[in-house]
């Protein structure tokens, strides 16, 4: 990497205030945070090393420090002075996240971190934390910043392009695998999981049933391209098809029917989602969280179409918005389905539902 000898090589420019106090290492210019989602690409959070020569303040503002002054820079140093960045912009976890984002600019764990806190931190890697913790202040996930999500015990790549996986939905994982521990259950099963997004849960039974065939289906290329570098990145992809549909529309007569069928839906009503935090409602995918009506809409159209897919005695597994299960549940009465109770998350709140598809002669 060529050594960048001003901030004008980098397309950013110094703000003003950004010169450091006589008695303090750092100097945080808080002014250019939380203005815009999409800020100007030269207002930034900068972090500007203690320069002991103490030139002119309009020259500083037009140079970067020298390399030796940034050679200072130690990670202990460089933690404090992201937390206390963070700290004036209201994140939650400023001590966490400057740990996290400071691991991955330099290639290590966090926990690494503790036993190299005397270790100077080069010049191109301190440029690129300063610009990660700039992103953070402005509300951006740190998954997005990172690029990384752990899921199912895995590592997942994700961007902007999907959602971010969370916990709860291990639930649909953890109930699948129930599913085909089973005694009678199905050796080589078929499985869509639809709305796939980052692949994540589409990697995960992928590994976990080997003998399984899986189809990730999404309506964004963006995201499809995601979860086809996830399975690669995991060794699954053969075994995996990625398909770029509308629901279950675009599942070719090859692929009629199938043993599950798992999804995560956009089940955040339109009123609920402005209510979300800042950096969900901001930085995720609109359309994976919000069906933009009363959060019913998916359920309302997929629930009744999945029964012509899934074969008689196969299952469905969907993840539910806290406090919806009777909603979704009274949309089942007088179906194809039977309905076993929500599962809970570890907040006790309902949140998925297993429906089972009914066998022939149990049709209502």
């Amino acid at each position: 990497m060529a050594t960048v000898r001003n901030y004008r090589d980098l397309d950013i420019g110094l703000q003003g205030g950004c010169i450091t106090d006589r008695g303090s290492l750092w100097k945080i210019n808080p002014s250019i945070i939380a203005r815009s989602p999409t800020p100007d690409p030269c207002e930034q959070l900068l972090l500007i090393p203690h320069m002991r020569n103490r030139e002119p303040e309009h020259k500083v503002r037009a140079e970067r420090a020298p390399a030796e002054s940034h050679g200072l820079v130690t990670i202990a140093q460089a933690i404090k002075a992201g937390e206390e960045a963070l700290s004036n912009h209201d994140q939650e976890y400023p001590r966490l996240d400057a740990e996290y984002l400071l691991a991955h600019c330099l290639g290590c764990s966090r926990t690494q971190l503790y036993t190299r806190y005397s270790e100077v931190i080069p010049n191109s890697t301190l440029i690129t934390y300063e610009l990660a913790l700039a992103r953070r202040g402005r509300g951006e996930p740190i998954q997005y910043i990172t690029e990384v999500r752990e899921f199912w015990g895995l590592d997942f790549r994700v961007t902007p392009a999907v959602l971010i996986p969370r916990p709860e939905t291990e639930l649909i994982v953890e109930n699948a695998l129930k599913i085909f521990g089973e005694p009678n259950a199905v050796a080589s099963s078929r499985i869509v999981d639809l709305g796939s997004g980052s692949g994540c849960m589409a990697v995960a039974l992928a590994i976990e049933l080997t003998d399984a065939r899986v189809i990730a289906v999404d309506l964004s290329l963006d995201a499809l391209r995601i979860g086809c570098e996830n399975a690669e990145r995991h060794g699954v992809r053969d075994r995996i098809d990625f398909v770029q549909s509308d629901g279950l529309t675009g599942l070719n007569s090859s692929r009629s029917t199938v043993d599950l069928i798992v999804c995560n839906p956009p089940y955040i009503s339109q009123a609920e989602f402005n209510d979300l935090p800042y950096e969900v409602r901001q930085f995720e995918p609109r359309c994976a969280l919000t069906d933009e009506g009363d959060g019913l809409g998916f359920y309302r159209k997929f629930i009744p179409e999945s029964a012509a897919r899934v074969k008689p005695g196969g299952h469905l597994i969907l993840e539910l918005s806290t406090g919806q299960s009777d909603r979704v549940i009274s949309l089942i009465e007088k179906s194809d389905w039977d309905v076993t109770p929500p599962v809970k998350d570890l907040q006790g709140h309902d949140r998925c539902l297993v429906l089972r598809r009914r066998g022939l002669g149990e049709m209502i």
